[in-house]
C-alpha cells in the first residue's frame, strides 16, 4: 500500500493506523492447495526489504488479499489478509486518518469499528471464514484453542525534517502508546524503557517498538519492510504460544497414561507408543523452531535484522522456545522412566519364570531319578 508524499495539516499528521491481528488456523497449510482466499484469487505477498534479500532465501512467502471494508467507521480501511504455511493467519486492517498529534490515536483506533462491531470481533469472524474456505489445504488439522495475537501500529507520516522534532517533543505520548498508557503520567524510568527500544534506519526515520504497540515516524509508503518484520515476529509468538498450550495438555494427560502403565496387571502394556508420539513432535517442534529462526534470514539489510532480533527480546521468544524445549524433555523423560520400569518388570517376570521352570526340571529329575 503506497500513498503519495506526506500531507502535512497545520498543527497536526496523517497517520496510518495498522491493526494486526494473527491467528493459528488449526494445521500447517499447503499454499499450493489455497485457491481462494477472503473469497479473492490470492497472490505471494510482496516481501519488502530495503536491500537485495540474500540468494539463498528460501522461505516460503505468504498468501495474500487485500480486500476493501466499506462498513468501517474510518473511510477507507482495507484489511490485508495474509496466510503463512506455518499455519497463522494474519490480517491487518489498515486506515489513515489526520490527528492533531500523536497522542489521542489510541482513543482513534480503539474506535475503529468494522460493520458497527469492533476490529477484535470482525477479525475472529473473517479467521473463522477462512479457515472453513482454505480447510482442503490443511494438514493434519486440529481444532485450535489459543486466542489471536494482537498488535496495533501507528505510522505517523512525517518528512524527515520532522522526525526528530517528534521524537523529541511527543517523547511521553510515543511512551504511553507503546506501554499501552495513554494519557496517564509515567515515571521517568518507563519513559526511559520507552526510548530505549527506539531505532532509526536514517535521522529522518524511526520505530519505538512495544510488546503490542509500536509507533512508527516515517514517510508513507516507506516502512513495509517494518511491517513485515513485525508480523513475522508475531507469528513465531503464536506457534510457541500453540505448542506450549499443547505441551501444556499432553502433560496433564500423561498423568493418567502413567497411572495406566503402573496399574498391577500391566506387564504387557509399553509406553512405547507414547514415545514415538514425543519422537514425531519433537520433530515437529524442531521444524517449526527451524522455520522460525530462517523468519529471520529472510532480510538483507542491517536493519531489518536488528529490528526483528529487538522485537525477539520484547516478545521474550528465547524464553518461550526455552520453555516448549524443557516441557519435550519433562515429558520424554518421564515416558523413558515409564518405559524402562515396565522393560524392568518383563526382565524380573522372565527370571521368576525360568527359576521355576529351573526348579520345575529338577524336581522332575529326581523324581525320574528316585
Amino acid at each position: 500500500m503506497v500513498y503519495g508524499r506526506p500531507k502535512r495539516m497545520v498543527g497536526g499528521m496523517r497517520v496510518e493506523l495498522v491493526v494486526m491481528r494473527l491467528f493459528d488456523v488449526g494445521a500447517e497449510v499447503d499454499l499450493r492447495a489455497v485457491r481462494t482466499l477472503a473469497g479473492l484469487a490470492p497472490n505471494p505477498a510482496p516481501l519488502e526489504a530495503k536491500s537485495a534479500l540474500p540468494r539463498s532465501t528460501a522461505f516460503p512467502r505468504p498468501l495474500e488479499a487485500v480486500l476493501a471494508v466499506p462498513q468501517a467507521s474510518l473511510v477507507g480501511t482495507k484489511v490485508e489478509v495474509r496466510l503463512h504455511a506455518l499455519g497463522v493467519l494474519a490480517l491487518r486492517y489498515r486506515a489513515i486518518v489526520e490527528a492533531p498529534a500523536i497522542a489521542g490515536l489510541d482513543a482513534i483506533l480503539h474506535g475503529l469499528l468494522i460493520g458497527g462491531d469492533s476490529v477484535d470481533a470482525a477479525a475472529e469472524r473473517m479467521a473463522k471464514q477462512v479457515r472453513l474456505e482454505i480447510s482442503a489445504a490443511l494438514r493434519d488439522p486440529y481444532e485450535p484453542r489459543i486466542g489471536f495475537e494482537a498488535y496495533n501500529v501507528y505510522c505517523a507520516h512525517l518528512g524527515p525534517g520532522d522526525v526528530p522534532r517528534v521524537l523529541a517533543g511527543d517523547a511521553d505520548a510515543i511512551a504511553q502508546l507503546i506501554s499501552d498508557s495513554a494519557g496517564q503520567p509515567l515515571v521517568p524510568a518507563r519513559r526511559a524503557a520507552a526510548a530505549k527500544h527506539t531505532m532509526q534506519y536514517t535521522p529522518g526515520d524511526a520505530v519505538v517498538v512495544g510488546w503490542d504497540h509500536a509507533v512508527i515516524l516515517d514517510e508513507p509508503g516507506e516502512y513495509e519492510d517494518v511491517l513485515d518484520v513485525m508480523e513475522l515476529a508475531n507469528v513465531e509468538l503464536l506457534e510457541f504460544r500453540t505448542y506450549d498450550d499443547y505441551l501444556d495438555r499432553r502433560l496433564e494427560s500423561s498423568f493418567d497414561a502413567l497411572d495406566r502403565l503402573w496399574r498391577p496387571g500391566g506387564l504387557f502394556r509399553s509406553a512405547r507408543a507414547a514415545l514415538q508420539d514425543i519422537s514425531r513432535l519433537r520433530v515437529e517442534v524442531a521444524r517449526l523452531t527451524d522455520n522460525l529462526h530462517d523468519t529471520g534470514k529472510v532480510f538483507g539489510d542491517w536493519y531489518t535484522a536488528q529490528l526483528h532480533r529487538r522485537l525477539h527480546e520484547r516478545f521474550h521468544l528465547a524464553s518461550w522456545e526455552r520453555a516448549v524445549a524443557a516441557k519435550m524433555d519433562t515429558l520424554e523423560d518421564m515416558f523413558h522412566l515409564a518405559q524402562e520400569e515396565a522393560n524392568h518388570r518383563r526382565s524380573l517376570a522372565l527370571e521368576i519364570a525360568i527359576i521355576l521352570l529351573f526348579v520345575l526340571d529338577l524336581a522332575i529329575l529326581l523324581r525320574v531319578g528316585g
